[in-house]
């Protein structure tokens, strides 16, 4: 009786062992595919993001999940409710991105800037960086309103604020100082391998540019200082 108990339970015992090895083999697996770091473009991914579609999405912070096209080695990007943004430069010490807005970069609209929508930030802990400048679009103004036009924000049908890093040359155009990018930064509470970081202070003085779209679709732009 004795060496039925000892045979069954070494039976169980290795039973145990061959369902309990994969088990914790994929768990090291799962756990390895958020820890490793992993290559897009140019760029290392790392937390708080992830990449879709190679990555779990719990391995990053929820909505800011990283798109990656290896095939032509192009550079990552990011969906920011439903407008692709192009990820140029991602710095894990400052915890902050420079992106534009890929519509920017279509050969097809010419040196005209397309329309665009206002930033919205799918998660709290992604925000817009201080410090940075802003372009001001009137969408639906009535065509006969002036460039030099004392119009207003209540003139138009919409307003979009699409913001951008650095200052405003006078030779460049609108859609050239757009394409430079703005800056995000995310905000990484309580965790352990980041470190929490924050933007305060005031914003400069913004560059307003006033863009009244007319019925044949041609912008014309007053700049003010």
């Amino acid at each position: 009786m004795e060496n039925l108990l000892t045979s069954l339970l070494s039976l169980f015992l290795f039973i145990s062992c061959i369902f309990c090895d994969p088990f914790l083999g994929a768990l090291d697996s799962n756990s390895d595919s958020c820890t490793e770091s992993r290559s897009c473009g140019n760029h290392t991914i790392n937390f708080p993001f992830y990449i879709q579609g190679l990555q779990q999405p719990y391995c990053g912070h929820q909505g800011i999940q990283i798109s990656c096209n290896n095939i032509n080695n192009g550079p990552p990007s990011l969906n920011l409710s439903g407008d692709i943004y192009v990820v140029h430069e991602i710095s894990y010490q400052n915890q902050s991105l420079l992106v534009s807005n890929t519509a920017l970069s279509d050969p097809t609209t010419g040196s005209c800037t397309p329309p665009l929508r206002n930033l919205s930030l799918p998660s709290s802990d992604l925000v817009l960086a201080s410090y940075q400048r802003k372009v001001f679009f009137l969408y639906g103004c009535p065509h006969n309103l002036t460039a030099n036009g004392g119009f207003h924000y209540g003139t138009s049908e919409d307003v979009v604020a699409a913001p951008f890093i650095g200052d405003w040359n006078s030779a460049e155009s609108i859609k050239d100082v757009l394409r430079r990018g703005f800056l995000l930064n995310w905000i990484s509470v309580n965790c352990n391998p980041c470190e929490r970081n924050s933007t305060t202070g005031d914003h400069p003085p913004q560059i307003q540019a006033r863009s009244s779209y007319a019925k044949a679709g041609r912008p014309s732009h007053t700049v003010q200082v």
